[in-house]
């Protein structure tokens, strides 16, 4: 069946959701001017591994969208709330991503390829887990923010590994009081989860003003003792 929401495209079948072609409809398309809410189809709306396309307004609310392949923010704006969206291809965020207290979720349900994000994003809650040893592809530089928790997870026979695209290095932010729960992870050289610590150079030791007192003052004992030091000797030596 084919469902119409304030203008909002849906293709279903009574099973899930209607696989399409490169260049065909995707699976919920949400077009400029319009808004959708994912909550009228209640707590879980399964694509069947189709994508999500936003040039309008999409509100995920306390519902939980999964089965996506790709999510693709093209203009509009996503408001993650509360809810969680699962997805296993792209992410792709060139409008407004708004994260809420929400979750994003890159599984293997729909695909074996790379996971990829593109665009800059700050996420509350970020999940890569996978059992094929996928890999996860991020922007280079310092565009991905989590303020909530970051999950990695791989398994000890098939690890996942974080890359970029270019193989330029990138950060993954991790702000604070933020959560990183990491296994069987590998990181491309030059990808860092948090702060960078590789090359950053450690700052010169200096000494407050008080300091730089004190330490005069015993190089000026020093040189006095050791005039007196030199003088005895010299006073005492044969005529």
């Amino acid at each position: 069946m084919r469902i119409r929401n304030s203008f909002v495209c849906l293709t279903l079948t009574l099973t899930g959701a209607v696989g399409f072609a490169q260049g065909a409809a995707p699976g919920l398309y949400v077009p400029p001017g319009s808004s959708f809410d994912t909550s009228v189809f209640g707590s879980s709306l399964d694509l069947g591994c189709t994508s999500v396309l936003v040039e309008g307004a999409l509100t995920v609310g306390g519902s939980t969208v999964q089965g996506a392949t790709d999510v693709l923010v093209n203009g509009g704006s996503v408001a993650g709330d509360t809810g969680t969206i699962s997805l296993s291809g792209t992410f792709s965020n060139a409008g407004s991503f708004d994260p809420g207290t929400g979750t994003v979720a890159f599984v293997d349900s729909c695909g074996a390829g790379d996971a990829k994000i593109v665009g800059p994003t700050t996420f509350t809650n970020l999940s890569f887990a996978s059992t094929a040893g996928r890999r996860l592809v991020i922007p280079t530089g310092t565009s991905i923010t989590v303020t909530g928790t970051l999950t990695l997870q791989g398994t000890p026979s098939a690890p996942v590994s974080i890359v970029t695209a270019d193989g330029s290095p990138a950060i993954i932010n991790v702000a604070p009081g933020a959560t990183v729960v990491r296994s069987n992870v590998t990181l491309q050289p030059g990808v860092t989860i948090g702060a960078p610590v590789v090359g950053t150079a450690s700052p010169i030791p200096t000494l407050s003003e008080y300091g730089l007192m004190v330490l005069s003052a015993l190089v000026g004992v020093l040189a006095f003792a050791n005039r007196r030091r030199f003088s005895t000797k010299d006073s005492n030596a044969p005529a």
